[in-house]
């Protein structure tokens, strides 16, 4: 089986390191806990194009290079080879893609089929949804951590699983997840537990 797998804050801890990064530079005081939604610029307030500007600042930094793995998805990406094709689809731009590529085979040598960007805050290049990819590798499991790409790679053919956030949870509800066939789990043993009981659900459907 084909699964599709996330980078920030599934396999790298973006979050925490990018929280002490923007501390410092604006003086400020945020933790993970605060990231009550995915935009940050909806938390920290000013602009879109300041928070990205923030983010591509963060990406030049010693910080992001040595960024911690979330904890057991070595682990767990290890177990999988062999039984399932692994992909990277992440929201990153490709102009990061060598500093991406460099942390990837720190932590993760020869563990993926290939990594897709869709550059979503990319300042060049065509942008994507990371359903398209999902698509384009027939991604039976798609394991992610920002509730809206979750809701775009929901399908009748796939299965997405959730990693739970502070800003994933906004008001969601289970009941809810289930009708757009989003599974929340909560650590990578949850994961591996999701991928062991793979079962697709025929009967998903939007959120009212």
């Amino acid at each position: 089986m084909a699964i599709g797998i996330d980078l920030d804050d599934v396999l790298a801890d973006f979050f925490p390191a990018f929280l002490g990064f923007y501390n410092q530079k604006h003086n400020t005081h945020y933790t993970v806990d605060d990231m009550h939604s995915y935009d940050i610029w909806k938390v920290f307030g000013g602009t879109k194009e300041e928070a990205i500007k923030d983010i591509y600042e963060f990406s030049e930094t010693k910080e992001f290079q040595t960024l911690a793995p979330v904890e057991g998805a070595i682990e767990a990406i290890n177990s999988l080879n062999g039984n399932h094709k692994r992909y990277i689809i992440t929201a990153r731009p490709v102009e990061i893609k060598d500093k991406t590529l460099s942390w990837l085979d720190l932590h993760f040598q020869g563990c993926f089929e290939d990594i897709f960007f869709t550059n979503r805050f990319s300042y060049i290049g065509t942008k994507h949804k990371k359903s398209d990819f999902c698509n384009k590798i027939n991604a039976g499991i798609m394991i992610e951590d920002a509730l809206h790409h979750a809701h775009d790679c929901s399908s009748e053919n796939r299965q997405v699983l959730l990693l739970d956030k502070p800003w994933n949870r906004n008001g969601i509800t289970p009941e809810n997840l289930e009708k757009l066939g989003i599974t929340r789990v909560h650590s990578w043993n949850d994961i591996m537990k999701e991928i062991e009981n793979y079962n697709i659900n025929p009967t998903y459907a939007e959120l009212s």
